[in-house]
């Protein structure tokens, strides 16, 4: 760093003859407070804000060279003081990205890693990743006939040589979104904006209560879709002229639109009938479903707020 005593305090003519006579040297500033307050000393003298365009290149040049700023940094404090009378670094702030994981994650993570005598970052998620397993495997046991496909996005807790095991062994093909094709998840996402999101909102939830989520899911929104819940089943009309226009005539549950397929037996998992899904359809009614559902939905809210 290159100090020059009084260099604030020149005359707009020894401003000239520095530039001049210093051409190809270059000066680097201290910390950003000295230079900011280096640049204020300057610019407040010089009447900054009535000189001549001439005279305001001269300023920016000679602060540019003392000290070793953009032109771009040097235009932007310039301005700073113009607007509020001083040059000050700006608060941090601004847009920022909502955090991801919480510092207690990063503790678990840090947990993780030195119990496994610092692993690499692949073993690390490689760990992470068993914990899906589980998951995928209770996602899959809770549908009545047999899962030929198995859709996911590029996600690597989806894409790993875990799941492709387990869906091997299972005999489910597995297929991924491709780029560019924001279609490819449309189905999951319009009934994650329409069922998941409706009744858990979009605020985040810690990973401590996915036990309690995975039991609400499993004993009370899942019966409730799949078995009382209708949906508008979509019907595709050709008109004369070649148009092809959808419309929804008929709306029907899950397992009534799945009682309109020719020998729905056929798709069922062996040991599951026709006969107990009727039978589990008509243990309770629609808005007695429905009734437990919202009551169950408000208590464990009670509960993530109460432990937020």
């Amino acid at each position: 760093m290159i100090s020059v005593l009084g260099s604030e305090s020149l005359s707009l003519p020894e401003i000239e003859a520095f530039l001049g006579a210093s051409d190809g040297v270059r000066f680097q500033g201290g910390s950003r407070s000295e230079l900011y307050a280096w640049v204020e000393r300057l610019v407040c003298p010089q009447e900054h804000a009535g000189q001549t365009p001439r005279v305001k290149g001269l300023l920016r040049a000679y602060v540019e060279r003392m000290t070793g700023l953009s032109r771009a940094q040097t235009t932007r404090l310039v301005g700073s003081y113009l607007k509020t009378g001083q040059v000050r670094a700006r608060a941090a702030g601004g847009h920022r990205f909502q955090r991801r994981y919480t510092p207690a994650d990063a503790a678990l993570l840090a947990t993780v890693d030195l119990a496994h005598d610092c692993l690499s970052g692949p073993a690390t998620r490689h760990i992470s990743e068993a914990y899906l397993l589980p998951v995928l495997y209770n996602i899959l046991h809770q549908f009545p006939f047999a899962i030929l496909n198995f859709h996911s996005d590029n996600g690597s807790e989806f894409l790993n040589a875990q799941v492709a095991r387990m869906l091997e062994k299972l005999r489910v093909e597995q297929t991924k979104s491709r780029p560019r094709h924001c279609g490819d998840n449309g189905l999951v996402e319009a009934k994650n904006a329409a069922i998941v999101r409706k009744h858990k909102g979009w605020g985040h939830i810690d990973p401590s209560h996915a036990e309690r989520l995975n039991q609400f899911y499993t004993s009370f929104l899942n019966p409730y879709v799949n078995y009382h819940r209708p949906s508008a089943q979509p019907e595709t009309d050709i008109d004369p002229r070649g148009r092809k226009r959808t419309f929804c005539r008929n709306w029907l549950t899950p397992l009534e639109k799945l009682l309109t397929l020719h020998r729905p037996q056929q798709y069922l998992k062996p040991g599951i009938t026709l006969q107990t899904l009727r039978r589990i359809a008509a243990a309770r009614s629609d808005t007695e479903c429905a009734t437990r559902l919202q009551t169950a939905s408000t208590d464990l809210a009670q509960r993530l707020q109460s432990t937020a």
